[in-house]
């Protein structure tokens, strides 16, 4: 059974890498390297030159730095699973402390492997630091019985932890509510003398924790450097509002229904707040038996993932072996057969899970990053940073922030954001999600920094790829939604389905605009008369839901779909069509997203009357009343 469990948790870790915070991880590891020191001075963008950069996880970037240019993408993965497997097992070992050496049971095995489903298990820091929090509350629980060797341990692991994570300040918490707490109510039930008696290892210990926290490159600036991030976790701030892993557990949505598409269901938010409400449930269920040290450690830790959910892992590791009692208590009391029956279904549970995950079975249906190792290039666009670095070294380039720190590392040079969100300004974070949505501020932005180099997201930037795209009128103007600006043209000369990097005119002028090559680009021009006919004939294709919930979303031919979308936005209006009659007539199944896609280009082009028929088989088909609202929507527009 816990083999399986474990098991379960690597599979689930084993997925492509879509993470955007690596490629600033790598880059600050070379900067080290190149230089000797940690960057002091902000080293990766033109766009604020001389901020300040504190980066306290540099013992951890060194070690995945390490992993990846010596072992790939995998040997990084790997190591970040063994980070996350020792977490897991000082989990574990706290629980048989606390039970005085119990064997674990089936349900403690059952929650661990929801917590694997439902806990982002990418390459963070975060890894890093539940096994620092682990450890440290074994040692703050282990100098609480008077062990001198958790005595000794606690400022050795806060020493570790400051130059590995910012977090580090959730050490120092736990290690003051422990401590404080411990002090008070032994003072309470026993007077003061006794409890410093019996705490005083303890509060020696814990007194040690801060002065070893100043031994970091930063000194008090890398010690105060964590109030900078709880600033932006607790504030009301656009980050806080638009970065998904800072709003709370139990804000936002947990499945959603797009127009034309399939549905969504957030597994991993969804499987944290149903947990996160099971341990605050057993922890009630065993309130007596919990120590008060432990309360007040779990009570501030369960704040943490109210206000962002990446905190849910912290409040896992710090309480779970208390808050599980509860669950224990009602699972002594069965009869024998019952346990073992209990065992049966956590291992047959890991078993499906995981023939889910390896088959691709689990990452089709919930959307999440696929089986195996790779890099998804809608964070790493790997080909757009080669050419960058390729390019002479005054040009500037203009960047979205979710893809900043791939490309500062795949092509070694400044770009204008990453996704270091307390790193830089709020400003600077406004300015770059404004430019998203309005033509106006994109033009203002490109004439600001002098960009020769744009790299555009098919999915977060698509209206910059529309103003690039557009070419002069006769009177030299150029016009985007009641916007009209003159400027130099632009042309790209690389894309993917999910990206496109595009150059001015006078920048490199040896490369030349690329062109859509993709299969089934001139499949609508093929097909000539023909396509109305063809057209009504995907019309009628099956549209079972019920097979979405056992094959997925990726039995359909997303990535066609996915080049009607950058067609759309090139205006590539023939290259569009195509991929959308390819993606069609290559689908077992009707499609709804491409029809959408169609209809709405079709829409601009002015063929209403095929556009009208697309319109009307989405109405027959979903029966969705929103469809002809956008319909009707459209046409106005």
């Amino acid at each position: 059974m816990w083999g399986l469990v474990l098991l379960a948790g690597g599979v689930l870790g084993w997925a492509w890498t879509f993470n955007e915070d690596l490629g600033f991880q790598l880059n600050a590891a070379r900067f080290f390297w190149q230089h000797g020191d940690v960057p002091r001075i902000e080293p990766f963008l033109y766009s604020e030159p001389g901020a300040r950069y504190v980066n306290l996880q540099w013992l951890w970037q060194l070690g995945i730095h390490a992993a990846y240019t010596r072992l790939g993408l995998g040997g990084a993965t790997f190591l970040n699973l063994i980070l996350q497997g020792l977490a897991a097992g000082i989990f574990l070992w706290r629980w048989r402390n606390l039970r005085d050496g119990a064997r674990p049971s089936a349900q403690l095995a059952g929650v661990l492997l929801i917590y694997f489903i439902g806990t982002p298990l990418g390459i963070r820091p975060h890894s890093l630091s539940w096994v620092w929090l682990g450890l440290v509350l074994l040692c703050l629980e282990s100098a609480r019985k008077g062990d001198v060797r958790g005595a000794w341990g606690l400022p050795v692991c806060m020493a570790g932890w400051v130059n590995c994570h910012a977090l580090f300040s959730l050490g120092l918490v736990a290690a003051a509510l422990f401590s404080g707490t411990a002090w008070s109510w032994d003072a309470w039930k026993k007077g003061a003398k006794e409890s410093w008696k019996r705490n005083r290892l303890l509060l020696w210990a814990v007194a040690a924790c801060l002065p070893v926290c100043f031994v970091n490159p930063y000194g008090l600036e890398g010690v105060v450097f964590p109030l900078r991030q709880a600033n932006l976790v607790f504030s009301n701030s656009l980050i806080k509002e638009t970065v998904q892993e800072l709003q709370p557990l139990f804000g936002g949505l947990f499945w959603e229904t797009p127009l034309g598409g399939f549905p969504v269901i957030h597994i991993k938010k969804f499987v944290m707040a149903i947990l996160y409400l099971a341990l605050v449930v057993g922890a009630l269920r065993a309130w007596r038996r919990i120590s008060a040290p432990a309360w007040a450690v779990g009570l501030a830790f369960a704040l943490l993932p109210l206000s962002a959910t990446k905190n849910f892992g912290y409040f896992f590791m710090a309480f779970g072996p208390y808050a599980l009692m509860g669950w224990e208590r009602s699972s002594v009391r069965r009869p024998a057969s019952s346990q073992s029956w209990s065992s049966w279904a956590v291992a047959g549970s890991a078993g499906l899970l995981i023939l889910a995950v390896v088959t691709g079975r689990w990452d089709s249906f919930f959307q999440s990053p696929r089986f195996g190792s790779g890099l998804d290039s809608g964070i790493h666009p790997s080909g757009a940073g080669k050419l960058l670095a390729k390019l002479p070294a005054g040009v500037v380039i203009l960047n979205g922030h979710n893809q900043g720190g791939w490309l500062a590392w795949s092509s070694a040079r400044r770009v204008f954001i990453d996704s270091r969100n307390d790193i830089y300004s709020l400003q600077l974070y406004e300015q770059a999600r404004a430019a998203e949505g309005n033509p106006a501020e994109f033009l203002e932005l490109l004439e600001q920094t002098r960009a020769g180099a744009v790299f555009c997201s098919v999915k977060d930037q698509p209206m910059w790829i529309w103003v690039l795209s557009t070419q002069a009128g006769a009177s030299g103007w150029k016009n985007v939604v009641g916007v009209r600006w003159q400027g130099p043209n632009w042309r790209p000369v690389w894309m993917d389905v999910k990206g496109v990097l595009f150059l001015r005119e006078d920048v490199a002028p040896e490369l030349l605009a690329v062109v859509p090559s993709e299969l089934g680009v001139q499949r609508w021009a093929e097909a000539g008369p023909a396509v109305k006919e063809i057209l009504r004939a995907q019309a009628e294709k099956p549209f079972p839901w019920w097979r979405i919930f056992w094959t997925g979303v990726r039995s359909y031919p997303t990535d066609l779909n996915r080049l009607v979308a950058r067609s759309s936005a090139l205006r590539q209006g023939e290259a569009l069509k195509g991929f959308a009659l390819s993606g069609l007539e290559s689908s077992t199944w009707f499609y709804p997203m491409i029809w959408m896609n169609l209809a709405l280009w079709l829409e601009q082009e002015g063929d209403h009357a095929l556009a009208d028929e697309c319109w009307s088989v989405l109405d027959r088909r979903l029966g969705d009343p929103r469809i002809l609202s956008k319909a009707d929507g459209t046409r106005r527009w």
